[in-house]
């Protein structure tokens, strides 16, 4: 049985302009251009704040793409590059 799962199962169109994944999103521009963003929390090293180190959501802003499927990828292989990282100071 294979673990492959369609983009089409990953992402959800919520309007004509944009696309949701489970960790970022993509979307139409003013220029016909399609944005990709990838969406995460991190907090500061522990060497700068050793106490109170609070959860912060931060936007990554790719590139723009031509089509929606290249956005989408991009957002894809940024996760993977994050996830291979394995910071603890990152929640994807």
């Amino acid at each position: 049985m294979s673990k492959h799962q369609s983009r089409r199962n990953r992402w959800v169109k919520t309007s004509d302009l944009r696309y949701s994944g489970a960790n970022g999103y993509v979307e139409l521009n003013r220029e016909g251009m399609w944005d990709a963003v990838v969406t995460y929390q991190t907090r500061r090293p522990l060497q700068e704040t050793p106490i109170n180190r609070p959860w912060r959501t931060v936007k990554h802003y790719l590139n723009e793409y031509k089509r929606a499927r290249e956005a989408m990828m991009a957002v894809e292989d940024k996760i993977k590059v994050l996830k291979k990282e394995n910071n603890l100071d990152v929640i994807l």
